[in-house]
């Protein structure tokens, strides 16, 4: 067997992992339901503000089927770095970032993350960091878009991240509208 189906093979055998975001609790995502390890980062809980979708979280975590990590730098960092090319950084909550750099953590360790999660933006990041996920209650986006800024008023473009809120040149309001699409690659 040479180098390289060796390999392909060891990238075909990578086990599944979900890492769980909050959006998933709040829809009533049932951890004792799924056979596959399950990680959340300890920031998700401070997302969630039902009685239900916390207890759904303490269950799996007190039962083994969910593990509770914190991300490393590393990994924040190259959650960080994606959400800005994508233009997401400002929309990302911190939870999100997490999760996204669990994700990262996770596949450093050699398993394949799946991010479950109903948050667009999240998913945007998700696809474009080259991990897959799965919506609960909707059906997920159908592609991957980079962001822009511009100002309502004159037009004049921003990069993603600025963090101003009105455009430096005439005071008007800043929106985000998509750069570029690229079609999602859905594994089947």
């Amino acid at each position: 067997m040479n180098d390289t189906s060796f390999l392909k093979k060891a990238k075909l055998s990578k086990e599944k992992v979900y890492v769980v975001d909050s959006s998933a609790f709040i829809g009533g995502y049932s951890p004792h339901l799924v056979k596959e390890k399950q990680y959340t980062p300890v920031t998700v809980e401070e997302e969630l503000k039902d009685q239900r979708s916390r207890s759904l979280l303490e269950a799996g975590i007190r039962s083994g089927d969910v593990i509770a990590r914190v991300p490393s730098n590393e990994g924040l960092r190259l959650a960080e770095e994606v959400a800005e090319k994508t233009g997401d950084i400002k929309t990302l909550s911190k939870v999100d970032k997490h999760i996204v750099a669990l994700a990262f953590d996770l596949a450093a360790e050699g398993y394949e993350p799946i991010i479950i999660t109903d948050d667009y933006a999240l998913q945007n990041v998700t696809c474009s960091a080259g991990f897959a996920f799965k919506p609960l209650r909707h059906g997920g986006i159908r592609n991957i878009v980079k962001w822009k800024l511009y100002c309502t008023s004159c037009r004049r473009s921003y990069p993603s991240n600025y963090m101003g809120e009105a455009c430096e040149v005439c005071g008007g309001e800043l929106k985000r509208a998509s750069s570029r699409r690229k079609k999602r690659h859905v594994d089947r």
